[in-house]
This record gives structure tokens, C-alpha cells and sequence, in this order.
């Protein structure tokens, strides 16, 4: 089915920045645009501005001159709703506010053709609830651009119950035609990209209200650790904090109170202040020309010389060749089914084996070889100097009388004393202490160890992100502090909360997306379409996932589900069984037939 012909002239009703965005983009695609605000006057300004964008473009040789003329001859304000009779299509950009979409799509079926779509640009309202009551609620759907629509290439095209399949369609080919990139979805809360990304957000200041690091250090950590271009709280004070904050309100209610989108108390405090970031000089950062505070960096320490590596990094496993090829000793070992294999017992061995390092054959690329998680009661014996790791330690529920607290951390069952020889998981550090990648448990749980936060890409971070456990020696944080600094990396040393601030921030985002695939609100191949070119992730949360692997997501979850029994870091049952059969993530639509 075809776009809207460009005979048929586009209406835009709203001429604020997102309004004569719209308006620029239709235009400039070719179609006749008539530009209506309710605020007299505003109309003709949009106009103004639009020309003004248009000659700009002319200037940076991004357009003819003589298209440039065209386009502003096919732009005109109107003064009344009456003057939209007769176009194809109208897409609305007003105020957020359920009651004054419906009131006006009322005044447009007045007006329009019977065959006119009307399109709006809510970013969070249903769009059933807005067709509801209308005289033709299946000519109503939504076509969401993203500020700013001229540049910003996704449009999400969310439909209601009662919206005419045909219609999406036909929005689908014009927003194509128009040269952007469209994904499909149901009228959820949120729709595609607002929905997942909600724990960028969330997840941040969680953190941050629990005093595990300031807004600086953890906007630091997920852009140039985790590689996302801006961290949550610069961005929630570039797009302002009263609307950050309504968007998470709004899904949060939408969803009765489902704590995954538990608005910030904190950020409430900030908009009851009127501190709403860069608009107002003031919201998580003072914008009043000084320097932004700076992020915890540690201060330069030695580096070993010599570490030994037991296995059980999965995520970061590309840091353990940016530390050899900086000059320090990386002793490897061969790792088991699941990641974990006994310390070789030098001197009681015939043959001791040598360090995968010393052969060149340690695993290559992103990680180690992933194998199914085992599923059991505990560790069993193999070979020789071979263990399993269990994947399931479940913590007894009440410590037993006299008893020790229960180890929780998988790690915990298999750190032992490693000076005579005996099992170790992580890096083994000269001092005796351990670096273990977190698999969302504090490392408090495991004795004189760091944890270490995951990267989004070994070969391209630069910074990592650290968090000493309760009884850590400082000769131990030292020596991690000093092993990836000499790698080239910028170290933050955080305090020991749960799943740190990478490893919790992803693990959640690919949550969402399992979860939206799940419910057949969007497919899966739409879903990472929105969040690289919505919102410029990286990578689709559901890629990332299968990156990182669904068993390890899930484990990291259902740790935090422990710490936090809330509800919120529940895993979604599909990803919980995509981590049993190891289906890849981003071919989950495929089962599941496609969404819309």
C-alpha cells in the first residue's frame, strides 16, 4: 500500500519546535502544508521559522536554493480548524494533555473528509483512549517523531484498538517516503523508545538515592564505559526534568503502579523546586557558566605485575588483552562448562598446565566461549583440577541458629584461600585479593574482592567502574585500581550497591524489551530499530542481550530481585526461557509471529 500521494496537502496543528518540525519535514518531502495554532499569531512565526531553517539548509549547501523557494510556496498558516478541510492527513502536536487531543480530533472530524487520517504526536498518551468517543475512531493513529523531527530519523507509528490496519500502513509508507525510519507498535504506555529506556533513567537515580555515587560519576560510567552518548542525568536536564518526570508518571500510572517505573522522589523535588535543568540554570547540574562537577576518578596507582586469571569474566573478558598488551603478566587458565576450573596444583602435578596466555590460545573476541548454564544442586567434580560451578546458590531463608550469614554469590562458593594452590574465580591479585565481574550480587558476599562493572565494549571503553566489598584490604583496591589504569582506562570507585550501575542499567533495558516482544506490542527487529535510532543507543537493548547472554541478564536480575524485592527487577518469563533453551533474543518475533 502506497504513502500519501504528494497531491494530497498535509495539516499540522501545534506550531511550537515540534509542530514546525513536523511541518519542515512534510514539506520539504513535497506536500502542501497548512500550519494551525490556537494562540493568534503563532501560525505565521512558525512560518517565519520554518524559512528561516529553510535558508539555512540553503546556506550549509544542504539544499537548492531553488527547492528552498518551492518549499516555502507550498507553506501557509491558517487561521481556523475550517481551513484544514480537504487535506489527506493531519498530525496534531499540542499540549500533552489527554482531554484538550480528544476535544480537538473531535473539532477535526467536524471538518475533514471522512477518509482523512488524523495522526497524533503523544508521546506517552493511549491512542485508544483518545479515539474514544469519535464518530471514525479507526482513522486515528499515532505518528510520534522525535525531537528534532527535521533530523531525528525514527517515527514510531503506534495504533489503537480501534485503528484501521490500513491506516497504519499508509502512515508507515508516508513517514518512509518522508525519509524516516518507522517501527509499528500497540498503544502501551510509552510506546517503543520512552518505554524502554525508562530504566536509563530509573536505574540511575536509584543509585543515586541510595548513595552508591553522585550524578556525575554515574553519567560518566554509562557513556564512557557503557558507550551511551549522554548519560541520564544530562539528558534529563537537557530535556527538562518536569518532562522527564511526566513520562514516568504517566507509564507509571498507565500501568497501575508497576514499580519497574517508579517515578524519582528526588527528581519530584527537583521540579517542585522549578529546577529543570539547562531552562531553568539549574536541575541535577547548576548550568550558570562554571565548570559541571567532575566524576570520581581515582588517583594513579601502581599496576601489578603479574595477575592470575580463573575465569568467570563473560562481559568484560576483552579488558583481560587491553591489561597484557599494557605489560602486566596475565597468567590464564582454561575454564570449565560453566566458567570455573581449579587452580593448577603446582608441585603436585606431573605435567602442570600452562596458561592459556603462554599458548595463544585463549578464547578470542568478545568473550569466552558461552556454554548452557548447568542446571543442579551445587558444584561436582569432573576431571582432574576441574569444577562446575553452580549457577542456582539460593540463600536459606533465615540463618540458621549460631550460623554465619548465608553466601549468596555464586563467586562465594568457590573463593577459597588461594595462596596453597586451591580454587579462585576472577583475578587473582598479587596481594591475594580478587577482581570478580558482578553478576549483580554486592561483592560484600565474597571477602576481600572488588567488583568490576561491565563495559558495553572492552576494545573501546575508557573507563571502568569499581566497587570494593565491606572487608576489601586496600592493598587489594589499590591493585585493581592500578591493573586497569595501566590498561588505559579511567577507574570510579563507587560504593557496593547491587548490579553497580552498567551491569543494572542494561540488564533492566533488555528486560523491557524482552518484555514489550513478549506481549506482541512490538516486534523484535522494531524494537532495537527504536532504541538505536530513537534514543542513539549503541546497540538494540535485545542485540545487547544477546551479547551479554540471557542466562547472565537473568542471573543479574534475580539478584537484584533479592536485594530489592519490590517487584522491579523481576525477569520477564520469555527471557527466562530464552537464558533455559538459549534462543537468541533478537530472533524471539520469529516464535512469537509478529506483533501488529
Amino acid at each position: 500500500m502506497p504513502g500519501l500521494p504528494l497531491s494530497s496537502p498535509v495539516g499540522v496543528v501545534g506550531a511550537g519546535t515540534m509542530g514546525t518540525g513536523i511541518a519542515q519535514v512534510a514539506l520539504v518531502a513535497g506536500h502542501e502544508v497548512r500550519l494551525y495554532d490556537i494562540q493568534e499569531g503563532a501560525a505565521a512565526r512558525g512560518v517565519e521559522r520554518i524559512h528561516a531553517r529553510l535558508d539555512r539548509l540553503v546556506a550549509k549547501n544542504r539544499m537548492d536554493s531553488a527547492e528552498a523557494r518551492r518549499a516555502k510556496d507550498r507553506l501557509r498558516a491558517v487561521d481556523t480548524l475550517a481551513d484544514l478541510a480537504g487535506v489527506g492527513l493531519v498530525i496534531e502536536a499540542v499540549v500533552e494533555h489527554l482531554q484538550a487531543k480528544r476535544e480537538l480530533f473531535a473539532a477535526l472530524e467536524q471538518v475533514c473528509a471522512d477518509d482523512t487520517i488524523l495522526a497524533t504526536n503523544t508521546s506517552t498518551l493511549s491512542i485508544t483512549a483518545i479515539a474514544a468517543g469519535l464518530r471514525r475512531p479507526q482513522r486515528v493513529t499515532g505518528m510520534h517523531f522525535f525531537n528534532p523531527a527535521p533530523l531525528m530519523a525514527l517515527v514510531e507509528v503506534p495504533a489503537g484498538a480501534a485503528t484501521d490496519p490500513e491506516v497504519v500502513e499508509t502512515v508507515v509508507q508516508t513517514a518512509r517516503a518522508w525519509g524516516k525510519t518507522p517501527v509499528r507498535c500497540a498503544s502501551t504506555p510509552g510506546f517503543v523508545a520512552n518505554r524502554i529506556a525508562r530504566p536509563f533513567y530509573g536505574e540511575a537515580m536509584a543509585v543515586l538515592e541510595e548513595g552508591g555515587a553522585d550524578c556525575a560519576t554515574i553519567d560518566a560510567v554509562l557513556t564512557e564505559a557503557a558507550g551511551f552518548p549522554m548519560g541520564p542525568f544530562a539528558l534529563a536536564d537537557l530535556v527538562g526534568n518536569d518532562v522527564d518526570l511526566a513520562v514516568a508518571r504517566s507509564i507509571w500510572e498507565q500501568t497501575f503502579g508497576d514499580p519497574r517505573y517508579s517515578p524519582s522522589v528526588t527528581q519530584q523535588r527537583l521540579v517542585d523546586a522549578g529546577w529543570l535543568g539547562r531552562k531553568s540554570g539549574r536541575g541535577w547540574y547548576t548550568y550558570d557558566g562554571s565548570d559541571l562537577p567532575a566524576a570520581h576518578t581515582a588517583k594513579p596507582r601502581p599496576a601489578p605485575e603479574r595477575v592470575v586469571y580463573h575465569g568467570g569474566f563473560a562481559v568484560c573478558y576483552g579488558l583481560l588483552d587491553r591489561i597484557a598488551d599494557a605489560g602486566v603478566s596475565v597468567e590464564r587458565y582454561d575454564t570449565g562448562p560453566a566458567g570455573i576450573r581449579a587452580r593448577p596444583q603446582h608441585g603436585r602435578d606431573d605435567h602442570p598446565p600452562s596458561p592459556a596466555g603462554d599458548q595463544g590460545d585463549a578464547p578470542s573476541g568478545d568473550g569466552p566461549p558461552r556454554e548452557p548454564v548447568p542446571r543442579g544442586d551445587g558444584a561436582s567434580a569432573s576431571s582432574a583440577g576441574e569444577v562446575a560451578a553452580p549457577t542456582d546458590v539460593e540463600a536459606p531463608s533465615e540463618v540458621e541458629a549460631g550460623g554465619a550469614p548465608p553466601q549468596r554469590s555464586r563467586y562465594a562458593a568457590f573463593q577459597t584461600n588461594t595462596v596453597e594452590g586451591e580454587l579462585a574465580y576472577g583475578i587473582e591479585l598479587p596481594s591475594g585479593g580478587l577482581v570478580l565481574e558482578t553478576v549483580g550480587e554486592p561483592a560484600t558476599f565474597d571477602g576481600d574482592a572488588v567488583a568490576l562493572d561491565w563495559v558495553g565494549d572492552p576494545a573501546t571503553a575508557t573507563r571502568v567502574c569499581l566497587a570494593p566489598s565491606d572487608t576489601c584490604e586496600p592493598a587489594t583496591l589499590d591493585e585493581a585500581i592500578g591493573l586497569f589504569q595501566a590498561a588505559g582506562l579511567t577507574v570510579s570507585v563507587i560504593d557496593d550497591v547491587p548490579g553497580l550501575i552498567v551491569a543494572r542499567t542494561l540488564c533492566m533495558l533488555v528486560n523491557e524489551a524482552v518484555d514489550l516482544v513478549s506481549r506482541r506490542e512490538a516486534s523484535a527487529a522494531d524494537v532495537d530499530t527504536a532504541m538505536r535510532l530513537g534514543t542513539g543507543y549503541p546497540r538494540g537493548p535485545l542485540a545487547w542481550g544477546d551479547r551479554i547472554g540471557p542466562d547472565l541478564v537473568v542471573e543479574v536480575l534475580s539478584a537484584l530481585a533479592r536485594a530489592y524485592p519490590s517487584g522491579r527487577y523481576r525477569p520477564s518469563p520469555l527471557l527466562v526461557r530464552a537464558a533455559h533453551t538459549g534462543r537468541s533474543l533478537v530472533s524471539l518475533g520469529q516464535s512469537l509471529g509478529q506483533a501488529l
